[in-house]
Formats: structure tokens, sequence, C-alpha cells
């Protein structure tokens, strides 16, 4: 039994290890609509180093994914009590289904209704009212919100009630992050041929708070993986 928990804590170090960099490559992608918002002029130069930028956060995050997969790989070992199997085999389905549209959809494209900070790598098709970009971010939301849901059984089955209540509010920000997105995109889904400068800023003003929101919650996420992990 020893070796098996020894094995679930490898999985959930891995599991951090790639939150923190999900959380860097994030904040990195931010940087050139930071730039542009504070008045910066672009030019083919920086519009050519943004490119780069972005193209790293992709790398990155395709990193983070296969990571994450290994991890969850090590913590099928964990004793089913609380469903903790079934919700380790489910955390593992949905990090291979997320890989595999990473690579399928691998060009990253910023932009206010392009969403690289939910794992969706292709531009919003808001003429073709393209409900892709949608199910890919539902998919990377359910990635993040089952593996907490995993953690709070095995602190349930180690009887660590403080960390299991951590574990249940990591999952209700992911639930709000998931509604406050899902309102950013019925907003430009019901608005798509507006050029009302109010609504433009109405997005960005939903964008950034998706953007803070999702930071938050990984820094969180991050946290109780770490606690979660000195607690076995």
């Amino acid at each position: 039994m020893a070796s098996r928990w020894a094995k679930v804590r490898v999985g959930i170090l891995l599991v951090f290890i790639a939150a923190c960099i999900l959380g860097g490559a994030v904040f990195l992608e931010q940087i050139p609509s930071l730039l542009f918002m504070v008045g910066l002029t672009p030019s083919l130069d920086i519009l050519r180093v943004f490119g780069d930028i972005l193209q790293i956060c992709a790398v990155l995050v395709l990193g983070q994914g296969i990571l994450a997969i290994v991890g969850y790989c090590f913590c099928l070992v964990v004793p089913n009590k609380h469903a903790a199997l079934g919700l380790a085999i489910a955390a593992l389905a949905l990090g291979g289904v997320n890989l595999i549209l990473r690579l399928t959809f691998g060009g990253i494209h910023f932009g206010g209704e392009g969403n690289f900070a939910l794992g969706a790598f292709s531009v919003f098709d808001v003429e073709g009212r393209n409900i892709l970009p949608i199910l890919r971010d539902l998919l990377f939301l359910a990635e993040l919100l089952v593996f907490p849901l995993f953690l709070r059984a095995v602190a349930l089955a180690r009887k660590e009630e403080g960390i299991a209540s951590m574990c249940l509010n990591v999952v209700i920000v992911a639930a709000v992050h998931a509604g406050v997105k899902l309102v950013y995109y019925l907003v430009i889904y019901s608005f798509a041929n507006s050029a009302s400068r109010g609504l433009y800023y109405v997005i960005n003003t939903l964008y950034w708070i998706t953007v803070l929101i999702f930071l938050g919650q990984i820094a969180f996420y991050a946290i109780t993986l770490k606690q979660t992990r000195d607690a076995l």
C-alpha cells in the first residue's frame, strides 16, 4: 500500500509542475495584449516577436499537457476509495482528448476571440458560429475540475478533511471560471456583427476577467496540489 501512495505522490508532483508551466504560459501569452493596451505602436518586427512568444506558449502548453497525462497515469494505482480510481481514469481520458485537440489545432492565434488561456488553439469563427472553441474550452475546464475532485477523494481516503475542503474550493473556482467564460462566448455570439465601441470594451473586460480568474485558479490549484502531496 505504501508503494502505491508513493506513486500517487509522484503523479501529483508531475501535475503540480504541469500546473506551474500552464500558469507561466498563460501569463506570458498576455504580454502582447498588455503592451498594446498601454499604447505600444505595432510594427512588423514587434508583431514577429509577439508571434514567437505565442508559439513558445503553445509549446509550453503542449508540454504541460503531456506532463499532466504522465502524472495522471501514476495516479491510476490509487486505492479505489471515494471513487478515486474512477476520477483518475476520467482525468486521464480528458487529458488525452485535450492533448489530441492541441496537436490537431496547433496553430495559436492571439486575439479577443481567440482563447489560448483555456486551451483553445484556433481563431474563434464568429461568422460561422463555430462551436468547436467552446467544446475545447469545456473539455479543458473539465480536466481542471475533475482532477481536484480526485485530490479530494485522495484527501478523504487519508482522512485529511482540511485538504478535502480546499480541493472542493478549487472545484468551485473552476465552476465560476467556466460560467464567466460561457457569458463571454455568449456575448461574442450574440453581437458578432456589431461594431459598437461599448461592446468592444465589454468583451475586452470580460476577457481580462476570465484571464485573471484563470490565473487565480491555477495558483490555487498548484497550492492545493502541493499540500495534498505533502499530506500523503
